[in-house]
């Protein structure tokens, strides 16, 4: 099975929070919301995972790599 996760915004909301980085990079216990939930997803069954990344898609690329817990990442740029 194949999830798809959105994290293409900026999380305005958060940004005193989050030091500028993307809302999925915020870290909860040492680990980012974005990790958490692939590892997560990979407990259920998941076995890939495609990340459409907008803000700082560098820095989202660069934190799960091609791979989280046994779960084949891809991340997709939305230029919008």
């Amino acid at each position: 099975m194949t999830a798809i996760i959105l994290a293409a915004g900026v999380g305005k909301r958060l940004l005193a929070a989050s030091g500028g980085r993307p809302k999925c990079l915020v870290e909860i216990g040492g680990k980012s919301l974005l990790v958490r939930l692939i590892d997560n997803l990979g407990e259920a069954g998941v076995r890939d995972a495609v990340v459409v990344t907008g803000f700082g898609a560098d820095a989202v690329q660069s934190a799960v790599g091609t791979a989280v817990g046994g779960v084949r990442v891809r991340c997709i740029v939305n230029p919008r």
